[in-house]
């Protein structure tokens, strides 16, 4: 279903970044991993391949006995914005979660049906689309945004938001998850993927041990 532009640069991502964490959690690393939470995760254009996805990811065992997360994606159109998906995507992550649950739990599964129901999952809908901002170019002084009212700004943040973060990152990754046993809920923002060392974790936490960078988000 994934295009060989997605998923090879993504399977290699994920074979050293799953190395890498075995390598660092040793004995714990199975635990860890078993226990790990779902991941629902947002791919900027550039951070994987030259287009924008989506979806979840989680902890399983592929079809020859490794453990290997599945992951369920799909594309997203160029103009959407991608963090408005944070506060409305709830709905099509909860679908495609239970989706994951399913090919995990349901050892009569057939391989077709699973891929018609991702198929039929389809990208999340209701997102605002806009034109995006060039990053660089000429020195101008600044950015003019109309408002219908002074008092109109309600939702500008994520607006804002969606011109700003890709001058910081300009690939980037969000990463999000309500916990688990090793794993309080959190946010990660990433340039591109994460670096392969930090992936462990997503598995055991210890964010600043793995070389993560903790902030403080405090939402009004």
């Amino acid at each position: 279903l994934l295009p060989r532009s997605f998923l090879d640069p993504w399977d290699d991502w994920l074979q050293l970044a799953i190395a890498s964490s075995r390598e660092q959690l040793e004995e714990r690393w199975l635990d860890c991993y078993l226990t790990s939470p779902i991941w629902r995760v947002i791919l900027s254009p550039g951070a994987c391949s030259n287009q924008a996805y989506t979806g979840v990811l989680m902890p399983s065992m592929d079809r020859v006995g490794r453990y290997y997360p599945l992951l369920i994606a799909v594309p997203l159109h160029p103009a959407v914005s991608l963090l408005e998906l944070l506060e409305k995507g709830e709905p099509w992550y909860r679908e495609a979660e239970q989706i994951a649950l399913l090919g995990l739990e349901d050892d009569n599964l057939e391989l077709e049906t699973f891929a018609d129901r991702v198929q039929a999952l389809g990208s999340p809908t209701g997102l605002t689309e806009h034109q995006g901002d060039p990053v660089g170019g000429e020195q101008r002084p600044g950015w003019y945004c109309a408002l219908e009212d002074i008092n109109a700004l309600t939702g500008v943040r994520t607006a804002l938001s969606d011109l700003l973060l890709p001058r910081s990152f300009p690939q980037y990754s969000l990463w999000w998850s309500q916990g688990s046993e090793h794993i309080k809920p959190g946010l990660l923002i990433s340039p591109g993927l994460p670096a392969v060392e930090g992936f462990a974790s997503l598995l055991a936490g210890d964010w600043s041990h793995w070389g993560w960078d903790e902030k403080q988000l405090h939402a009004k």
